[in-house]
């Protein structure tokens, strides 16, 4: 083995990358696309401003654009998550592609019981909507 070649191969694969992050605690990471459709409707806008985030973003033709779309996106879900003090600051990394967890099972655990409590909250305004069209007929 040539250790220049491989050292300039592992540079340019990114592994010394991936070896900082996880060392720096954040062992699990999932591209910004799962992560805003799965926890889009923790934010303030929920899902309806997820999913039009979503759209906009696959409707751009330029990947970067695209992909800085999603990062803000991803950073608002994060702002304001730390504003209403689900997570800490540093529970929640948004890197260029990916987002970092660093405790995963809390952190998520703490997502997965507030996307509920969204999904609850959509089902009753959508239930509420319904049975005032029902009355009108």
């Amino acid at each position: 083995f040539d250790n220049k070649a491989v050292l300039r191969q592992s540079t340019c694969a990114g592994i010394f990358g991936a070896l900082r992050i996880r060392k720096s605690g954040y062992g699990l990471r999932l591209p910004l696309v799962p992560f805003l459709s799965r926890f889009g409707a923790c934010a303030r806008g929920g899902w309806i401003w997820s999913n039009n985030t979503l759209n906009s973003a696959r409707m751009c033709q330029s990947q970067e654009k695209r992909i800085s779309m999603l990062r803000i996106a991803c950073e608002k879900i994060r702002s304001d998550l730390i504003a209403e003090q689900v997570i800490a600051t540093d529970e929640l990394a948004i890197g260029k592609s990916r987002v970092f967890f660093r405790d995963a099972i809390s952190v998520i655990a703490k997502l997965e019981k507030r996307r509920e409590r969204a999904c609850l909250r959509f089902a009753l305004e959508l239930q509420s909507w319904w049975r005032t069209r029902l009355l009108e007929i």
